[in-house]
C-alpha cells in the first residue's frame, strides 16, 4: 500500500530487495499500470539493459524504452507540462552490466532525471555489492528500503490447494 500512495510518494526513491522469483517484476508492472492510470508517466527498464554510465547512452536507453512503451510523442507531451509525474521503474538492477562504481554513477544520473524511482534487485547480490562499495551504498541511503517475504511451504500449499478448488 505504501508504494501505491501517490500523494506521499512525490520526489521519493524506493529500493525493493528480495530473492529471485519473489514477485519483484510483478510488483513493478503493477506499479507501472497503477501510476499510469493515476496520471503519472512511468517508464520500465530491465537491469540487463543498463550497460553504460554516460548521460548520452542513458538518454538513448530512455528514448528506446519510451518508443517501446508509448506511442509517438505521447511520453514527451505528457512530461512536458509536469516533470514531477515522471516515474522510473528499474527491475533486477543487480544484473546490470555495470560494475559497482558504474551502478553508483548510473543511480546519480537517474536520480537527477526522475523524481520518483523504484529499483528492485536480488537481496544477496545487491547487499554484497553495497557492502563492498561505499559510494553505491551511499546512493541508496536516501531510498526507502523494502523487502518481499517469501511464502512458507504451508502457505504455498494452501494457496495451490485453494487455486485448484476454484478450478
Amino acid at each position: 500500500e505504501i508504494l501505491f500512495d501517490y500523494q506521499n510518494n512525490s520526489e521519493k526513491k524506493f529500493l525493493i530487495i528480495c530473492e529471485e522469483k519473489s514477485g519483484k517484476s510483478t510488483i513493478l508492472k503493477k506499479l507501472f499500470l497503477s501510476y499510469y492510470d493515476s496520471g503519472y508517466v512511468p517508464l520500465y527498464i530491465e537491469g540487463d539493459e543498463i550497460k553504460s554510465t554516460s548521460k548520452s547512452d542513458i538518454d538513448k536507453l530512455i528514448n528506446k524504452k519510451v518508443k517501446q512503451q508509448y506511442c509517438d510523442d505521447s511520453y514527451n507531451n505528457l512530461v512536458k507540462n509536469d516533470k514531477t509525474k515522471k516515474v522510473l521503474l528499474i527491475d533486477d538492477f543487480h544484473i546490470s552490466k555495470l560494475n559497482s562504481e558504474g551502478k553508483s554513477i548510473f543511480i546519480d544520473h537517474i536520480n537527477e532525471m526522475f523524481p520518483i524511482v523504484f529499483v528492485t534487485g536480488n537481496s544477496m547480490v545487491l547487499v554484497e555489492e553495497m557492502s563492498s562499495n561505499k559510494k553505491l551504498y551511499e546512493k541508496f541511503v536516501d531510498y526507502d528500503h523494502y523487502g518481499i517475504k517469501l511464502f512458507g511451504k504451508l502457505l504455498r500449499y494452501k494457496i495451490v490447494e485453494k487455486w485448484n478448488r476454484i478450478g
